[in-house]
């Protein structure tokens, strides 16, 4: 009696090449698919909870302590005023304060033109005194001693005079002994460039000692004009 052997069964995956849905699938491999498709898809998609919060800039001395802050701020302070004196002025600038020694001198030597003379020491009379003997050094027939007697001739006056404006004294062509000629002689040279006339010509000649004050104070304003 023959043996009857059962025809092979053919393989569904020889058939038709393809795996089929219905066959069972390794949980190995499932998790593996899965897992995968969870990763793309954070990647491809991530929630506005995954986005980092980055805190803004502080400033540098946010942290410092105050006693730091407080001397980087005196620094920046006296940089700037280093800053600003460096800076040039202009010459129409109203910052420019005037030097007020300078016009204080000034003005103390037009109220007190014998300042200047008498600074290296003694008054103001015998500074003035010592300049007339000086301005008429070489003058002939001209001795200053004081400010009475030794201008009684006019002498004097013509002499200080001619060392300023000789063309309106001429001195040597002076005749000494013409008194009231050598005083209208030196007034009039004095009033022409702007020395008012405070003596009086017949005084001066009939006296032999004329008011010393009156003498003195003309002679200062002669200085005045021509020295300060």
């Amino acid at each position: 009696m023959g043996v009857i052997r059962p025809s092979p069964t053919a393989s569904p995956l020889k058939e038709s090449g393809n795996i089929d849905a219905a066959s069972p699938v390794s949980p190995l491999r499932s998790l593996q698919r899965n897992s995968f498709s969870d990763g793309l898809s954070s990647i491809s998609s991530p929630t506005p909870s995954s986005k980092v919060n980055v805190p803004p800039p502080s400033s540098p001395t946010a942290n410092l302590p105050d006693t730091v802050k407080m001397s980087q701020l005196g620094e920046k302070a006296g940089a700037k005023l280093i800053s600003e004196a460096n800076k040039p002025i202009s010459i129409l600038s109203n910052k420019i304060e005037p030097r007020k020694n300078n016009f204080n001198q000034l003005s103390a030597d037009k109220k007190d033109p014998l300042s200047m003379l008498a600074q290296g020491g003694g008054s103001r009379r015998n500074a003035l005194l010592k300049w007339c003997q000086n301005q008429t050094l070489g003058y002939s027939q001209v001795d200053i001693t004081n400010f009475s007697s030794s201008w009684n001739d006019g002498l004097a006056l013509c002499a200080i005079l001619d060392t300023y404006v000789p063309e309106k004294i001429n001195y040597r062509s002076l005749n000494h002994s013409d008194k009231r000629a050598n005083f209208e002689k030196a007034l009039a040279a004095a009033e022409s460039v702007g020395i008012p006339s405070t003596l009086d010509v017949n005084d001066m000649m009939n006296s032999e000692r004329p008011n010393w004050q009156t003498v003195y104070n003309y002679v200062t304003s002669i200085y005045a004009h021509f020295e300060t």
